[in-house]
């Protein structure tokens, strides 16, 4: 039976692997920064990676995906279940980024950072050299606090959106989707949205054949709307409140 099934999947594999050759692939190498931070929410990094690193294995290898961080230092993800190390950091060369990906983190995480002068102007110089910069979840209040999100349509996870919006008043906030695509900037909402804006941009990238093939492998059905919850019982986001 174990025979079997690994057979099945090399088989699912090749077949995957052929139908992204055939696909209207674009094969220059893309790199994609993905910047850590301490309390990085791990689903936030490791949702939109995924998808960059299924998109590399179906097209040979055409996307270089590298973590950096503002310091050498080894890091920790959110509650320090998962402790990474940075490819790179702020005072090393590094690759210039075709895509710089921010993940989210707890909110007194972000609230701890918005202060943080050297991490907002690492955050404004990546986003700078970078074609394309995509926030995930809370991750967009960093690209606020680094005067990014100025006049554009963004959005965030749904439990603080209204927060989002009273913090950024300059900012067009966006209801009731996955992500939205402002310029070269996307920003995706909560936690697993990050894996509908990655798949996104392989479409971008490689085009919408590729991108089916990646959400297929996945077992994943991105979408760009969605219903947002209601806040139970009149529950909402208070900053310094909710932990």
């Amino acid at each position: 039976m174990k025979k079997i099934l690994y057979i099945g999947c090399c088989l699912l594999l090749v077949s995957w692997q052929s139908q992204a050759q055939q696909a209207p692939a674009q094969h220059k190498r893309i790199n994609v920064a993905v910047l850590i931070y301490p309390g990085v929410e791990l689903m936030d990094f490791a949702g939109a990676t995924d998808v960059f690193i299924k998109a590399g294995s179906l097209t040979k290898d055409s996307y270089h995906i590298y973590t950096i961080a503002l310091e050498a230092n080894a890091i920790q993800t959110e509650k320090g279940m998962i402790r990474l190390q940075p490819d790179y950091n702020s005072h090393t060369d590094y690759p210039k980024p075709d895509l710089f990906v921010i993940p989210g983190a707890a909110m007194e995480t972000i609230a701890a950072l918005k202060d943080s002068t050297d991490l907002l102007t690492f955050i404004r110089d990546m986003s700078a050299r970078a074609g394309t910069t995509m926030s995930i979840c809370t991750g967009a209040y960093l690209l606020g606090h680094a005067g990014l999100l100025k006049g554009r349509n963004a959005t965030t996870h749904w439990f603080v959106a209204d927060n989002f919006q009273e913090t950024f008043p300059s900012l067009h906030l966006q209801k009731d989707v996955r992500f939205v695509e402002d310029g070269n900037i996307i920003t995706a909402s909560g936690i697993t949205s990050g894996i509908d804006a990655a798949i996104y941009v392989v479409g971008k990238f490689n085009g919408p054949q590729l991108a089916t093939i990646v959400s297929k492998a996945m077992q994943y059905v991105p979408h760009k709307e969605e219903s947002w919850p209601k806040p139970v019982a009149g529950i909402k986001y208070v900053p310094g409140k909710n932990k």
